[in-house]
């Protein structure tokens, strides 16, 4: 049975949680480069000190922001196919509910424009440990429903993926996002035509 939290514990989990939230909207703002700690710490109503208690610097306190919207992006995806029992239409609308964060502007600027500047390879590791599973899981269920081509699972998997951030940070550099999107849509859609048998 776990403890209560303590109040000074209480506390440290409210700063952090403070701080995460200034941060996330001055990344989304003003961007990686011209935030500061200043900045962040002034906005969460916390010391400058109490900042650098729970981030060793700004690319620290980025990454974490990025870890919540990696969450956050994961848990809309999954919502949007909660009630969608047939795998070729979950994996359209996954497509679809993706596209559609990539297009929100906090997750837009965070992790789709300053993302890989900032983290480099970190970010793709991110997205691997919160995307990888379910589209494991889609393609699997694709395959159980004679509906996936004879392709490696684990490896189609991690193309797919790639192939999304890149759609992602597609729509991050666009000034048009409708027509981005369009196209993005279908392009995807025959990727996803590609992998299905030859018979759908």
């Amino acid at each position: 049975m776990s403890r209560p939290r303590t109040l000074r514990a209480q506390h440290a989990l409210a700063t952090k949680d403070a701080v995460l939230h200034a941060a996330k909207e001055a990344f989304a703002t003003t961007g990686y480069v011209a935030t500061s700690i200043d900045e962040v710490a002034q906005a969460a109503r916390v010391t400058k000190g109490a900042v650098y208690h729970h981030f060793d610097d700004k690319r620290a306190m980025f990454r974490a922001v990025y870890i919540e919207l990696a969450k956050e992006v994961d848990a809309r995806v999954r919502l949007a196919l909660a009630d969608t029992p047939h795998p070729l239409v979950r994996v359209q609308l996954a497509i679809e509910a993706f596209l559609a964060c990539a297009r929100d502007p906090s997750i837009r600027r965070i992790m789709f424009v300053d993302g890989m500047a900032v983290l480099a390879g970190e970010c793709r590791e991110i997205d691997a440990l919160y995307f990888l599973d379910l589209l494991r899981s889609m393609l699997t269920e694709l395959r159980a429903a004679d509906l996936l081509a004879d392709v490696d699972i684990d490896t189609v998997a991690q193309l797919v993926l790639a192939a999304l951030i890149e759609a992602a940070q597609m729509l991050g550099r666009s000034t048009d996002l409708d027509a981005t999107a369009a196209r993005l849509r279908s392009g995807l859609g025959a990727l996803l035509a590609g992998l299905l048998r030859a018979s759908q």
